[in-house]
C-alpha cells in the first residue's frame, strides 16, 4: 500500500507566477487584452485610439493612443503588479472615478505573451521603450515615439500552452474584439476609435461624427433610424442615451447597453427600471433595446464587486431605480395604452425623487416606508433617510392580480403572517400568501414580496453562472431530441461554440446538412419550449457574443416559461438570502396599496 505523499511546504510565490494566476482573471482572450489597453488609454485622456489586430489578435495585438503618456522612469514600475497611478489610499477606493485602479492589467498580460511598452509624455521631447518577455523584463531604452503609448502583445499565451489552445478560430476572437471595442466607443462619444485586423479595417467611429450617425456605425441602420432620444438631469444623477420604441422589442436581450460613469457594467437594478418604465407598452416575452448612460456620484457607486469590474453596485439602489424608471416613462408616455404622456411625466429637472413623490393622475402610486433586505440587489422601500417610494402600478410579471373581493381575506393574511401565526385559507402553504405571480412570505426577520418571475430568472443566472465557473453543470437529456432547421454558417458557430455550451448544460449537435439537433438542456431549464431554448443558442452564436451573454438570454427564457414546479425553489432562495433579484421587503402600507391598485383595477 502507497503512503499518502508528504504536503509540501508553504512557500511565496514567484512574481511570475503570481502573474500568470492573476492572468487567468484578468485575461481570458484577446478581447480582455484589449478592453485593458484600450481603458488604460481612455484614463491617460486620450482622444483617438488605434487596435491593430493579427490572426484574431493570438499573433498581435497593438493598441496607440494620444494620451498623457508614461514617463521613461515609470514604464518598468507600470510593468510590476499593484503599481497604479490612479488610488493612492483607501478613501480613493469609495470614489473611483478611472476605468483602471488596480494595477494588474499590464504586469498580467506581460506574463503570458511578448510585450513591448512604448510611450513620450506631452511634455518630453523622445519617448522610451521596454520589453517584457513572459514577464522577463529588458532595460529600459530611447525610442523615437509619438506623444502618447503604444503597447504591442504578441504570442498570447505562447508560454501557457494549455490556455492557448483554448483560443477559439480568428474569427469569432475578432468577433469578440469588436463587440468590446464597440462597447467602449459607445461609452465614450468623445473619442476616435479604429480597429484593424490582418491590415483590413474592421471598424471606425470618429469624434467628429453626428451622433446618430456613429451609433448607426456601432449599432446599425435598423436599431438608429427607430430610436427615441432622452436626456434628463436631476442634480445628484444623470442620464441619457437612447432608446428603441416599444415595437421594436427584441426576443432576446442582446441590444441592451448601460453604462455608469463611462463605464460598461450589467446592473439588475437599472434594467429592472427600464422594463418597469415601459410599463404596459411591452410584451411580457419582450426585450427593450438601449444604450443608457446613467451618472451617478462615483462616492454613491462601487465598481470593485467584480474580478472584471462588469457589475457594479449602488449605494441607494431605490434612488436610481426611482429616477431610471421615471426617466423611461416620461420618453415613453405617447406610447402607452393606460396612460397619458401628462400621466407619465415628472418633474425630472427639479431633482432626484422627494419623499412622497408621485406621479400625478388618479391612479398615481401612493407613497410608502418600508425596510431594506440587505444582499437582495433589489430595491427596497424605506432605506435613504426616511425618504418614500412609489410603489409602481405597472406588475412587473404581468400575471393575475387579487380582484376587490379578495383585499380583505389577503390583508387578514398580512395580519396572521405578522404575528406568525398561521397562514390564509384557500390552501396557501404555512406561512406564504399567492398574489398571481407574487408571493407574500415571512423570511429574514421581515415579510418578503417576492416577484417569481423575476425571482426564476435570478435563479436560473445564478445556476447558470455557477455552473460555468465550476465546470460542473447539471444537464438533462432530452427522451426526444429536438431537430431544428438552421443554416450553414449558424451550425458553424454552434459547433466553435460547443465547449462553451456544455459547460452550461446545453448539447447541440449538427444533424443532417441545414439543421442542428438539442440533446441536453440544463436542468434549472426543464420548463422552457425546446425550440425557444434553439432560437436563443443560435442567435448568441451567431454573435459570438459573452457567455455571461447566452447566460442572460436563458434566464430570459426562465422567466416567461411556465414555473414547472419550481416555485419552491425560488423562495426557499429569496428566504435564505441566495436570490439576487426579484425580493422586496415590505410593510402593512406597502400591502394595503397593493392590493386597493389591484382593486381599482
Amino acid at each position: 500500500m502507497n503512503e499518502p505523499a508528504a504536503p509540501a511546504p508553504i512557500r511565496t510565490l514567484s512574481g511570475v507566477l503570481a502573474n500568470q494566476i492573476a492572468a487567468g482573471e484578468v485575461v481570458e482572450r484577446p478581447a480582455s487584452v484589449v478592453k485593458e489597453l484600450v481603458e488604460n488609454a481612455l484614463d491617460a485622456d486620450a482622444k483617438t485610439i488605434a487596435i491593430e489586430l493579427e490572426v484574431g489578435g493570438a499573433r498581435l495585438i497593438r493598441v496607440r493612443d494620444d494620451g498623457f503618456g508614461i514617463p521613461s522612469g515609470e514604464l518598468v514600475l507600470a510593468l510590476s503588479r499593484h503599481a497604479t497611478s490612479k488610488i493612492a489610499s483607501l478613501d480613493d477606493l469609495d470614489r473611483i472615478a478611472s476605468m483602471g485602479f488596480r494595477g494588474e492589467a499590464l504586469p498580467s498580460i506581460a506574463s503570458v505573451s511578448r510585450l513591448v511598452l512604448e510611450s513620450r509624455p506631452r511634455d518630453a521631447a523622445t519617448g522610451a521603450r521596454v520589453r517584457v518577455d513572459g514577464g522577463v523584463v529588458s532595460a529600459v531604452e530611447p525610442a523615437a515615439s509619438k506623444i502618447g503609448t503604444s503597447v504591442e502583445v504578441r504570442d498570447l499565451f505562447f508560454n501557457v500552452p494549455a490556455r492557448r489552445k483554448f483560443l477559439r478560430t480568428p474569427r469569432t476572437e475578432l468577433r469578440h474584439v469588436e463587440d468590446a471595442v464597440r462597447r467602449l466607443a459607445l461609452a465614450r462619444p468623445d473619442v476616435s476609435f479604429t480597429l484593424h485586423h490582418d491590415a483590413r479595417r474592421v471598424l471606425e467611429a470618429t469624434r467628429r461624427m453626428e451622433p446618430a450617425r456613429r451609433l448607426s456605425r456601432l449599432l446599425g441602420e435598423e436599431f438608429a433610424a427607430g430610436t427615441l432620444e432622452l436626456s434628463f438631469d436631476a442634480g445628484d444623477f444623470s442620464i441619457h442615451g437612447f432608446l428603441a420604441p416599444p415595437g421594436a422589442a427584441r426576443s432576446r436581450p442582446d441590444l441592451q447597453f448601460l453604462f455608469v460613469n463611462g463605464r460598461s457594467v450589467r446592473n439588475d437594478v437599472v434594467r429592472h427600471a427600464v422594463r418597469v418604465g415601459f410599463g404596459d407598452t411591452l410584451a411580457s416575452a419582450g426585450h427593450p433595446a438601449f444604450v443608457l448612460h446613467l451618472g451617478i456620484d462615483p462616492a454613491a457607486v462601487d465598481v470593485n464587486v467584480h474580478p472584471t469590474k462588469h457589475e457594479v453596485r449602488f449605494r441607494e439602489p431605490r434612488h436610481v431605480h426611482d429616477f431610471v424608471r421615471h426617466a423611461i416613462a416620461r420618453v415613453l408616455g405617447g406610447f402607452s395604452s393606460e396612460a397619458s404622456p401628462e400621466a407619465t411625466a415628472l418633474a425630472l429637472d427639479a431633482g432626484p425623487p422627494s419623499p412622497g413623490i408621485t406621479a400625478p393622475g388618479p391612479e398615481a402610486a401612493t407613497p410608502v416606508t418600508g425596510t431594506a433586505v440587505p444582499g437582495t440587489g433589489t430595491a427596497a422601500p424605506g432605506t435613504g433617510g426616511g425618504a418614500s417610494m412609489s410603489y409602481p402600478t405597472h406588475h412587473p410579471g404581468g400575471g393575475a392580480r387579487p380582484g376587490a373581493g379578495q383585499v380583505r381575506d389577503h390583508l387578514a393574511a398580512y395580519a396572521a403572517l405578522s404575528s406568525l401565526s398561521r397562514a390564509a385559507g384557500s390552501g396557501a402553504a404555512p406561512g406564504r400568501v399567492r398574489l398571481g405571480d407574487h408571493v407574500l412570505v415571512e423570511g429574514r426577520g421581515a415579510l418578503l414580496l417576492i416577484d417569481l418571475c423575476a425571482g426564476r430568472r435570478a435563479l436560473v443566472r445564478d445556476r447558470l453562472d455557477e455552473a460555468a465557473r465550476a465546470s460542473a453543470p447539471v444537464s438533462r437529456p432530452l427522451l426526444i431530441p429536438h431537430t431544428q432547421a438552421a443554416p450553414e454558417v449558424v451550425a458553424d458557430a454552434v459547433d466553435e461554440a460547443s465547449a462553451s455550451l456544455r459547460s452550461l448544460g446545453v448539447e447541440i449537435r449538427r444533424g443532417a446538412p441545414g439543421s442542428i439537433t438539442l440533446r441536453a438542456i440544463p436542468a434549472c431549464l426543464a420548463g422552457v419550449a425546446p425550440d425557444r431554448l434553439l432560437h436563443a443558442v443560435a442567435g448568441w452564436a451567431k454573435t459570438s457574443g459573452p457567455v455571461a451573454t447566452l447566460v442572460d438570454a436563458l434566464a430570459a427564457l426562465a422567466e416567461s416559461s411556465p414555473f414547472d414546479g419550481d416555485t419552491d425553489d425560488v423562495i426557499d432562495a429569496a428566504v435564505g438570502d441566495r436570490l439576487s433579484a426579484g425580493v422586496v421587503a415590505i410593510d402593512e402600507a406597502m400591502l394595503r396599496h397593493l392590493f386597493a391598485d389591484a382593486a381599482r383595477r
